[in-house]
């Protein structure tokens, strides 16, 4: 196991990851860290583990809303699709 040293809301964290692992690990928590520094910067300071849940919480929001925006436009592409075939079966 690999091994990187991450900096999330001003405190460092030791975290194992796979070998190579390392850069994608340290550019997840730099996204975690920004959202800290956000949330700080909007709400004021908070308990360290208060401030972990609500990014992980605005995190995991964000993360739903594309889910459902690349859903969407699955179904839209799909509808498309049949759109043409129909056109060009009528051709």
């Amino acid at each position: 196991m690999a091994e990187v040293t991450v900096r999330v809301g001003g405190r460092s964290y030791a975290l194992a990851c796979k070998p190579g692992g390392e850069g994608r690990i340290a550019a997840l928590a730099s996204a975690v860290d920004e959202e800290t520094q956000r949330l700080t910067a909007t709400l004021g300071p908070m308990a360290e583990g208060q401030l972990l849940l609500a990014a992980a919480l605005n995190l995991a929001d964000r993360l739903q809303r594309a889910e459902a925006g690349l859903e969407e436009a699955a179904a839209s592409v799909e509808a498309l699709a049949a759109l043409l075939e129909a056109a060009a079966g009528e051709a």
